[in-house]
């Protein structure tokens, strides 16, 4: 799927999948829009703070019935720390089944660690459904042309 821009990606999965009784859960600090996306369709959203500056997936992967959807970021911005695969796959294995995990990777190309997943390794996995953002507009230098995928 290509998009005009990361954050219509987003929005989409919020504006798709959300009802107005729904729980989205937000790494804080995270990027602004989606807690904006998430108020505009009546959905609450459940901001998980980390102490040390980082995602914290125990605390993240929050077991509610209401729960539809996580957002995470890889690396996670404003902070530029990344997620480790074995984490990601505790994650993976505590988020409930009909949760939706939307990763952020706009800065993907960034990352050098090799221990760090990729959604696209996910999407075909059982357990909860996951999108994957990514945009040309960081690595490739074509942010005036605001064009994503996912």
């Amino acid at each position: 799927m290509l998009v005009t821009a990361l954050t219509k990606l987003s929005s989409s999965a919020i504006r798709t999948f959300l009802l107005p009784q729904d729980e989205v859960i937000l790494p804080a600090p995270s990027f602004l829009v989606y807690k904006l996306a998430v108020q505009t369709m009546g959905a609450k959203t459940v901001p998980i703070r980390s102490p040390i500056f980082t995602i914290d997936l125990k605390r993240t992967a929050k077991q509610s019935p209401r729960e539809r959807e996580s957002f995470l970021s890889q690396s996670q911005q404003p902070y530029g720390t990344i997620v480790k695969k074995a984490d990601f796959d505790l994650f993976m294995e505590r988020i409930p089944s009909h949760a939706l995990v939307v990763l952020d990777e706009a800065y993907i190309e960034f990352v050098k660690d090799g221990d760090t997943p990729s959604g696209f390794d996910y999407i075909h996995r059982p357990g909860p459904h996951v999108i994957v953002a990514r945009t040309f507009s960081k690595a490739h230098g074509l942010a005036g042309l605001r064009i994503g995928y996912g």
